[in-house]
Formats: structure tokens, sequence, C-alpha cells
């Protein structure tokens, strides 16, 4: 029961406080009366730790696969410190898989570093990559060129829905 609470809360990204809240008891021992919900100080814990040892496993096998095929998209952004950061999915006809986020810190976001960095996540995925959607600054644009001299059969491009924004 602990585990599967946690994964709710991980999966929804409700805060960990209100698995205390007293009707969330109260539902889960109308079933059974003798459960114990985890605290946030476990879902915070040792059950996180779990989960995602448990996730990354299942996101590594299934990367692993002869028959899956993904397509990379990386998102640069800054949080509320003001922090450069880019994310990494790997996206697949039936998933979306968080592969890492990157602080940047001052290292600029030139075509150069764009297309390094894009082709660092290509060579860690070993199953089939057929490239990559980025944001659609200049940058990005000259980073698709030097990423489709180096991968000529595979796909850069610019997100649809910044291009429309």
């Amino acid at each position: 029961v602990e585990e599967n609470v946690a994964m709710h809360y991980y999966m929804t990204g409700s805060a960990f406080q209100r698995v205390e809240e007293a009707h969330l008891l109260k539902a889960f021992q109308t079933c059974r009366p003798d459960v114990i919900l985890p605290s946030r100080r476990k879902l915070a814990g040792h059950l996180l730790d779990s989960a995602y040892s448990q996730v990354k496993e299942k996101v590594e096998v299934y990367l692993s696969s002869c028959s899956t095929h993904v397509g990379i998209t990386s998102d640069a952004w800054s949080n509320i410190s003001n922090e450069s950061i880019v994310n990494y999915m790997a996206i697949s006809i039936d998933k979306s898989l968080f592969l890492e986020s990157v602080y940047t810190g001052e290292q600029s976001h030139d075509s150069e570093w764009i297309a390094k960095d894009i082709s660092r996540i290509i060579k860690q995925i070993p199953c089939s990559v057929a490239g990559a959607v980025t944001d659609n600054t200049s940058a990005n644009k000259k980073a698709w060129k030097l990423l489709k001299l180096k991968y000529p059969s595979k796909f850069f491009h610019g997100c649809v829905s910044h291009g429309i924004n």
C-alpha cells in the first residue's frame, strides 16, 4: 500500500503533506481498517529512493530494446533562481520518458554546445533514435545543421508549438 500511495504522489506531483490529511486515511480505512499510510517523511525518503530505482530500471530496460524507437526533445528554461536548465526527454509512440536535466550554469547555449549536448544524449541511448526536436532559436537552427552532418539519417527540427507561439 505504501509503495502504491507513494507512486501516486510522485506521478501526480501532489504535496507530500497531503498524505497526512485525515479524510484520505478514513477512505483507505473504509476498505481496510488496519491500513497505515506512509508519512510525508517516508514519501520524501526511502520510498522515493526505491521508486526512483524501480522507474530508472524500467526506463533502461525499455530504452535497451531493439524494437524501441524514440525521438529526443530538449527544452531550455530558467528555474526560480534564474539558473539555466535544459531538459531532455525520449518520446516514443507510447511513452514520454524524462532522461535528465542539465544545469548549464554560465555555459552559453551556442550552436556548438547544443549540438554536442544533444549528441551526448543520443550516444547514451541504446535504442534507435530518430532525431531531436529543440527550441527554435537561431543557435538551435545552426545546431540542427551540425547534427545533420554528424547524423545524416536522423531528423532535427524545431518545436511546432514554439513556432506557432
